[in-house]
C-alpha cells in the first residue's frame, strides 16, 4: 500500500479530483498499454492523504479511510464504434458551443474547465464538426504533469480523454454530470509541445446515464488513445 495526495489544482468539481486525473493514477500502476477500465465510485477529495492498494486479484483501489474510491483493472478495448475521421485543419478551427462555456457547471476542472489556461491545465473545450462529432487541436504545455522523457504523464493524457467524451455526450441545458466510468487504451506516448487532435461523440443514453467516446490523435491519424465514459447525471 502507498500514500497520494492530488493536489488541488487538479480538481473537476469544486474540491473533487478531476475523473480523468483519477484513472491516470491508478492505470499507471497497471501493465502499460493495456486496456484498463476505471470504476469511480465516489468523490476522490483533493488535498488530503489516500491510500492505493493491489486488491490481490489484479485490481488496484483508490481509498480514502479504508473507504474504496475508484478501482481500475485490466480490461478489453473499450467499445466506441469507427472513430470519426476529422482533418486536422476542422479541429483547429473549431469553436466550442457558447451555451456550453457560458453554462458550464465546473468552471476551475483542470480536464475542461473555460477558466483554466491550457499553461497548467488541460483545458479542453471542443467544437462540433458535424455529425454530433466534436474536435479540438492541443499542443500540450510544459506547464502540465510529465513523466521520463517530456511525455505527458498518465494523469493529463486520462483527463484529455475523460472530458470531451462528456461535452460529446451531455447536451447543454443538462444538468450536471459527472463520470461514472472510463474504459480506455492509451497506445503511444504524448510528447509536450507535440500538436494532438482530440475528437469526440456521443453513443446513446438511459435515463440518468450518458456515454460518450474519445480519441487522440496525431494530425497524420496515427491513434494515441481512446476511450469510452459513462456520465451519470446528479439531478
Amino acid at each position: 500500500m502507498s500514500s497520494v495526495v492530488v493536489d488541488p489544482r487538479f480538481e473537476g468539481p469544486p474540491g473533487v479530483a478531476n475523473g480523468g486525473v483519477v484513472c491516470g493514477l491508478l492505470a499507471e500502476r497497471l501493465p502499460e498499454r493495456r486496456p484498463v477500465t476505471v470504476t469511480l465510485r465516489r468523490p476522490v477529495p483533493v488535498g488530503v492523504p489516500l491510500q492505493v492498494a493491489d486488491d490481490g486479484a489484479g485490481a488496484v483501489v483508490l481509498a480514502a479511510g479504508g473507504e474504496p474510491l475508484a478501482i481500475a483493472h485490466v480490461a478489453e478495448d473499450p467499445e466506441v464504434g469507427v472513430i470519426p475521421s476529422v482533418a486536422p485543419r476542422a479541429a483547429r478551427s473549431a469553436v466550442p458551443d457558447p451555451a456550453f462555456v457560458a453554462a458550464h457547471p465546473f468552471p476551475g476542472c483542470f480536464g475542461c474547465g473555460p477558466a483554466r489556461d491550457r499553461a497548467s491545465a488541460v483545458a479542453l473545450l471542443p467544437g462540433p464538426v458535424g455529425d454530433g462529432v466534436l474536435a479540438t487541436s492541443w499542443t500540450p504545455g510544459p506547464g502540465l504533469p510529465q513523466g521520463p522523457g517530456a511525455v505527458l504523464a498518465p494523469t493529463a493524457v486520462w483527463a484529455a480523454l475523460d472530458c470531451p467524451s462528456g461535452a460529446a455526450a451531455v447536451p447543454p441545458g443538462s444538468p450536471p454530470h459527472v463520470l461514472g466510468r472510463l474504459e480506455g487504451r492509451v497506445d503511444g506516448p504524448l510528447p509536450v509541445g507535440g500538436e494532438v487532435l482530440v475528437v469526440a461523440w456521443p453513443l446513446g443514453h438511459d435515463g440518468r446515464k450518458r456515454w460518450g467516446a474519445s480519441a487522440l490523435l496525431t494530425p497524420g491519424g496515427t491513434l494515441l488513445g481512446v476511450a469510452r465514459a459513462t456520465w451519470i447525471a446528479l439531478a
